[in-house]
């Protein structure tokens, strides 16, 4: 099988004198940091160095002059800039969600085309390295007064993640319940479109945020729970990659992985500020649990080896009985940098998104 397969399996738009507009500048171990690229919107705002802003000026020009050229992407970068955060990307998300939502929306989520060029794609090595982890603690969870709070979700297969999942159905379940779905609201449930596409209306729990899971069934995938760290309090717009059940089973064979059907299991993915995966991470539950098993990406292959994730920021623990565990995600000298209240079920899979931990 091709291990680039089985990893993936397993992760699962006037004129204006532009070199006045973006020019920024910033302290960086005593230099000053310039750009007249787009770049130029995170100079100050997040720990990036001249490597960084020159990878970004030569690899990302294509992306920058179509932005720039963009009144709506050109106002939704200078939003991302200024707050590169998981809550500051969620505003800017729910400000310009028209945007957003109206072409594809994998590449104007998150950072916008410009930045996840930068970010996730071509200068990842030079821009995310020292810095994916710098607001661990230093951003504020959110909360609403709204009974409920808009998700524009799309689902894309795990494998080819340019093919939506139509005809999935999803629904948003309460946080009590991790062995049956428990919607409170009709707005909460719906299938999946020819574009992958289902909006759904989250039911805003106690501490002013959907604090629950989705149920993802049908259309061919493995049953799949969903659970983010980071709690909803605004429109959000959210890509998630799902499994095949066939290419889930594939997987696990060629990984020399053998699960407990009677149990369940977790797939722990761990971006960073960015929204780029976390290299070095390492997953654990707060209660060591008899005969669970902990993988990650070993060349290509999932393995139960404890070497903490790769660049993807993707691994698991399987055979979990059934219930509600607090899955932690650490750094190797052991801070702790993402955790979760996650549900299992017997013959679910459940995953698991962390955003780096917000103030506490």
């Amino acid at each position: 099988m091709n291990r680039l397969l089985v990893c993936a399996v397993l992760l699962a738009g006037c004129q204006y004198d532009y070199d006045k507009l973006y020019e920024h500048a910033s302290s960086d171990a005593g230099s000053t940091l310039t750009s007249t690229k787009l770049i130029s919107k995170w100079i100050g705002n997040m720990p990036i160095d001249q490597d960084c802003i020159e990878c970004a000026e030569a690899q990302c020009e294509a992306e920058n002059a179509a932005c720039s050229g963009d009144a709506q992407c050109l106002a939704y970068t200078e939003c991302v800039g200024k707050t590169p955060t998981p809550t500051g990307q969620a505003a800017c998300r729910a400000q310009f969600s028209t945007w957003v939502n109206a072409d594809d929306v994998r590449a104007r989520d998150l950072n916008g085309p410009y930045g996840q060029c930068v970010f996730r794609f071509r200068c990842a090595a030079q821009c995310t390295d020292d810095s994916e982890l710098w607001c661990v603690g230093e951003y504020p969870l959110s909360n609403t007064s709204e009974s409920s709070i808009p998700l524009s979700l799309y689902l894309v297969d795990a494998i080819d993640q340019m093919t939506p999942v139509q005809g999935a159905n999803v629904r948003a379940c309460a946080a009590q319940n991790p062995r049956e779905c428990s919607e409170t609201t009709v707005d909460a449930t719906g299938v999946t479109d020819a574009k992958g596409f289902v909006k759904l209306k989250l039911p805003a729990s106690f501490s002013r945020s959907f604090t629950g899971y989705l149920e993802i069934t049908g259309s061919g995938r493995y049953p799949t729970l969903l659970k983010f760290s980071t709690a909803f309090a605004t429109d959000t717009t959210q890509v998630v990659s799902v499994l095949g059940d066939a290419s889930f089973k594939i997987a696990l064979s060629a990984g020399s992985i053998k699960t407990d059907d009677t149990r369940g299991m977790l797939q722990l993915r761990m971006l960073g500020c960015q929204g780029a995966g976390v290299k070095g991470a390492f997953f654990s539950l707060s209660q060591p649990v008899e005969g669970s098993r902990t993988w990650y990406i070993v060349n290509a292959l999932p393995k139960l080896e404890e070497v903490g994730t790769a660049a993807v920021g993707s691994g698991g623990i399987i055979d979990i009985p059934e219930g509600t565990v607090t899955a932690n995600a650490k750094t190797s000298d052991g801070k702790l940098i993402g955790t979760v209240d996650a549900p299992v079920r017997a013959k679910f899979m459940t995953v698991v998104i962390y955003a780096p931990l917000n103030e506490t």
